[in-house]
């Protein structure tokens, strides 16, 4: 069982949601990752992330680990991959979502971390509105 779940966020589907259950590990965050590219693939226009992490506790092994992942992921560099909202706040939830941050920030993508999952969602909705009218590259 994956302890990251993924479901569409909206109905227009141009936003996945990721929720990180407790109890999550980096194998979890691999396995997730293969599924996403899945979906992007099938996609025509690209696609936010929500990443849920304010449940979300560092697995044990996150140093020894983060040369394999930032070596394995593929989903932030996807081309349909779109903005970035991180929710969550704390100091395990600090740590996580600058690592989420710098697996995806340096693939031009817009990433913002939020206290909460509503909060995720309106800076999504900003960025796209914004990149639509040309008023952020």
């Amino acid at each position: 069982m994956n302890n990251i779940v993924a479901t569409w966020f909206d109905t227009s589907k141009t936003q996945i949601l990721l929720t990180y259950q407790n109890g999550w590990t980096w194998d979890d965050w691999l396995s997730l990752d293969e599924t996403l590219v899945q979906w992007l693939n099938r996609a025509d226009h690209e696609i936010d992330l929500v990443h849920d992490i304010r449940s979300a506790e560092l697995p044990m092994d996150t140093l020894s680990r983060l040369p394999v992942i930032s070596s394995r992921t593929v989903g932030p560099c996807h081309p349909r991959a779109g903005n970035v909202a991180i929710a969550g706040s704390g100091p395990s939830q600090e740590i996580l979502a600058d690592i989420l941050s710098r697996l995806y920030d340096n693939n031009g993508r817009h990433i913002q971390s939020t206290p909460s999952i509503e909060e995720a969602a309106d800076f999504l909705v900003s960025c796209r509105q914004l990149l639509d009218t040309g008023q952020l590259n």
